[in-house]
C-alpha cells in the first residue's frame, strides 16, 4: 500500500466510509487499534434499531481505546459487506476537494468533510454512499 492509499468500507445499510489506513493498521499502543468483530449465526448481536431485526453483523469495525486517536462515531462502520483499498483520496474522487492552493483552513475543513459526512454523502457525483444526498448537485449549499 502506497502512502496516500485510504480504505473505503461499504456496508449493507448504504454507509460507505473512507478511513485512514494509518489508524486501520496501527500496531502501537499509544494509538487506538482497530479489530472486525464477527457476528456468530448461533449468538446474533441485538438489533441495531428497536423496530427493526437487522444487526451490526455481520461484521462491524471496532476500536480499542478510540479516544487515543480520536476515532470519530463515522469510524465504526457496522453490517460490514466489503472493504477496498483505493489510492489516494484526491486520485479516487478528484472532484470532492478544494484546489491545491487552498488555504490551511480549507484543508482542514475538507478533512473534517472527509471524516464526518463523505461517509453519507456523495459530493459532486463522486463518492461511494448511498445514504445521503449529493451535497452540491443539483444545486451547492
Amino acid at each position: 500500500m502506497g502512502d496516500d492509499n485510504i480504505v473505503v468500507f461499504k456496508c449493507l445499510d448504504g454507509f460507505s466510509a473512507p478511513i485512514n489506513k494509518e489508524h486501520l493498521l496501527n500496531k502501537d499502543d499509544k494509538q487506538s487499534r482497530a479489530y472486525i468483530a464477527i457476528e456468530r449465526k448461533v449468538d446474533k448481536w441485538p438489533p441495531v434499531k428497536n423496530d427493526k431485526p437487522d444487526t451490526a453483523g455481520p461484521f462491524y469495525v471496532v476500536w480499542e481505546n478510540p479516544e487515543k486517536s480520536r476515532i470519530g462515531p463515522e469510524e465504526w462502520p457496522y453490517q460490514l459487506a466489503g472493504f477496498e483499498v483505493k489510492s489516494s483520496l484526491e486520485e479516487t474522487f478528484p472532484l470532492i476537494g478544494p484546489s491545491k492552493s487552498a488555504s490551511e483552513d480549507v484543508m482542514k475543513g475538507f478533512k473534517l468533510f472527509t471524516k464526518n459526512c463523505f461517509a453519507c454523502h456523495t459530493m459532486n457525483g463522486q463518492g461511494t454512499s448511498s445514504l445521503g444526498p449529493d451535497l452540491n448537485i443539483p444545486y451547492g449549499p
